[in-house]
């Protein structure tokens, strides 16, 4: 409960830009869940810290976690999983300026939310891989992504956050 409470409160502070005590909950909630929780609370865990280490410009940190995440969702058969590692390593990328690279994250991250069919999930990769195909000076190829990214946003509602509105 502990390491959870640290997690939350990590989070809460890392988003609002208290970074340092949010670093330091999260990487101790972190350590706790290793040697206590599931995997999923770890997976948990890591993932917030990932995007912790995004929001502090330390980008290599950020995809080294995410690269663990995703390496291990694979492993699992965790597609959906997956398909949220893949896109925050394209974001990731495409802070760094390093445009195909971001390009093929959002690909695989687009094939793996339209199994799915995560309008959302689709809308976001779709949108990431218009700005890198803009960033690549391929315009022209960028509209498609661009139009599909518009034609699949639906603001009435995010399937993910369903079950937690019934709750």
């Amino acid at each position: 409960a502990r390491a959870m409470a640290l997690l939350e409160r990590g989070l809460y502070r890392s988003r609002k830009g208290d970074l340092l005590p949010g670093q330091d909950d999260l990487i101790t909630a972190c350590r706790l869940l290793r040697s206590a929780g599931t995997v999923a609370d770890q997976d948990l865990c890591t993932f917030h810290l990932s995007s912790h280490y995004r929001r502090m410009g330390d980008l290599d940190e950020a995809l080294k976690l995410l690269n663990t995440l995703h390496e291990r969702a694979q492993r699992a058969g965790a597609l959906y999983d997956d398909s949220i590692y893949l896109y925050s390593m394209a974001f990731a990328l495409q802070m760094k300026g390093q445009w195909p690279q971001a390009l093929a994250r959002y690909r695989d991250a687009l094939v793996l939310n339209e199994q799915f069919e995560d309008a959302h999930g689709i809308a976001f990769a779709e949108h990431g891989m218009a700005r890198s195909l803009v960033e690549l000076k391929r315009p022209q190829d960028a509209i498609a992504h661009a139009r599909r990214a518009l034609q699949m946003v639906d603001w009435s509602e995010d399937p993910r956050e369903h079950s937690v509105r019934t709750i």
